[in-house]
C-alpha cells in the first residue's frame, strides 16, 4: 500500500478541475474529452451531476451565458457546446464583442433605428407579454442574421430547450435544430416563433425598421 500510495496523492482534485480552461486552438469536443478524462481520475469519484456543473464553470463567458443553467448531463452539455461552436464557425453567432470596424456593417445587416444613430439606440428591450402571434410582418433579412445582434445588444437571451413530447407529432423535424433554444430539435431559427415574436415586438415598438432596405 505504501508503494502505490503516490497514485492517490498525485490524483487531481476538484480544485484542479475548476482551474483549467479551453485552449484557443482546441475544439469544444477535444476540450470536453480531455477534461472528462481528468475528472475520471479524481478521488473520491465525481458524480455526473456535479461533473456537469464543474465543467460549466470552466467555460468561457460566451459558452457559460449561452448554455445557461447546467443541462441534465455532461453529454448534453457537450452537444450544446458543439452546436454553439458550429454557429460561431458559420458566422451565425458572434463569440465575444464585435470589432469597432464592423459596427457599420452590423448596423446595416440588423437594420436601423428610425432617425437615430446606433449609439443613441435603446440598449435594453423588454418584450411584451402577449398571446403568441400567427401573422408577422415580412422582414428582408434572415432571422439567423438578426439573432447575433440581438444577443450583442442584450435584447434577447438564449432560451432553455422545450421538453420533447413522448409522442412526437407528425410535423416533428429531428434533422432541424434551433440555436435560440440551445440546439433543440424540431425547428430551426427561421421557423422559431419565439424569436419571430421578439422581432415583431421590436418592429411595433419602432426600434427595428426594415424600410431602409431595398427588396
Amino acid at each position: 500500500m505504501q508503494q502505490y500510495k503516490f497514485n492517490v496523492d498525485m490524483a487531481p482534485d476538484r480544485s484542479d478541475l475548476q482551474a483549467v480552461t479551453q485552449k484557443d486552438n482546441e475544439t469544444f469536443r477535444e476540450y470536453a474529452q480531455w477534461w472528462r478524462n481528468i475528472a475520471a481520475q479524481v478521488i473520491p469519484h465525481v458524480e455526473e451531476k456535479e461533473m456537469t456543473k464543474l465543467f460549466l464553470k470552466t467555460l468561457s463567458q460566451f459558452y457559460y451565458e449561452m448554455i445557461g443553467s447546467a443541462p441534465r448531463d455532461f453529454s448534453e452539455m457537450v452537444s450544446i457546446g458543439m452546436r454553439l461552436e458550429e454557429g460561431v464557425r458559420e458566422g451565425r453567432l458572434i463569440k465575444g464583442s464585435v470589432p469597432a470596424g464592423n459596427s457599420k456593417k452590423k448596423d446595416h445587416e440588423a437594420s436601423m433605428v428610425k432617425g437615430q444613430p446606433r449609439q443613441q439606440a435603446p440598449q435594453q428591450f423588454n418584450p411584451q407579454k402577449h398571446a403568441p402571434r400567427t401573422k408577422f410582418d415580412p422582414i428582408l433579412i434572415k432571422y439567423a442574421e438578426l439573432l447575433p445582434t440581438f444577443l450583442e445588444r442584450n435584447w434577447v437571451h438564449i432560451k432553455a430547450p422545450p421538453p420533447i413530447p413522448k409522442k412526437l407529432p407528425a410535423r416533428f423535424r429531428a434533422e432541424l435544430s434551433c440555436v435560440f433554444h440551445q440546439g433543440a430539435p424540431s425547428h430551426d431559427v427561421e421557423g422559431c416563433y419565439a424569436l419571430k415574436n421578439v422581432v415583431q415586438d421590436l418592429v411595433e415598438a419602432n426600434i427595428l425598421s426594415f424600410k431602409e432596405f431595398e427588396p
